[in-house]
């Protein structure tokens, strides 16, 4: 089987920042779950009955997910998770977009001041380029930490001593 060569700082990298950007994101809306529920009901793809316990559901996971993410621990688990967490997100604010939806993203709570429809989906298209670039983080992270559990990956700092 052949190794893969990686770069531990780049992960470690990796790790810390997308770590970090879900606790920022996930710990407002632990603290105002009534706003991410309204947040999450913009988007039309939750049933109703069900949003509230969604919002809370979601902002768990990002908080623990991030936490995860920062500390090094259940890497693989971390790893999964945010990537499918980005998927989810980057299809539902996609979604919404091409629907002509113009409508706050819900992504670091209520963020928006602007009224305007037109600046409301430029940041809406903002938020989908962001997302893609850290789903592609994401993804190698995902791909290396699984790989890594399975032997198939070999750290550059070895090769280098």
């Amino acid at each position: 089987m052949n190794r893969l060569a990686v770069d531990t700082r780049f992960l470690w990298f990796s790790r810390l920042l997308l770590g970090a950007i879900f606790l920022y994101a996930g710990l407002p809306k632990l603290m105002d779950l009534a706003g991410f529920a309204a947040s999450i009901q913009n988007y039309a793809l939750v049933p109703e009955g069900l949003i509230h316990v969604f919002a809370a559901f979601l902002a768990g996971l990002e908080v623990a997910t991030g936490a995860a993410l920062v500390t090094g621990r259940s890497r693989r688990g971390a790893s999964l998770a945010v990537t499918g967490m980005l998927v989810m997100f980057t299809t539902a604010i996609f979604l919404a977009y091409s629907q002509g939806r113009s409508i706050d993203c819900g992504c670091f709570t209520s963020e928006l001041s602007v009224e305007r429809a037109g600046d409301i989906r430029d940041h809406m298209r903002m938020r989908i380029y962001q997302d893609l670039g850290m789903l592609l983080l994401a993804i190698n992270l995902m791909r290396v930490e699984w790989d890594w559990s399975m032997g198939a990956v070999e750290s550059i700092e070895e090769d280098e001593e």
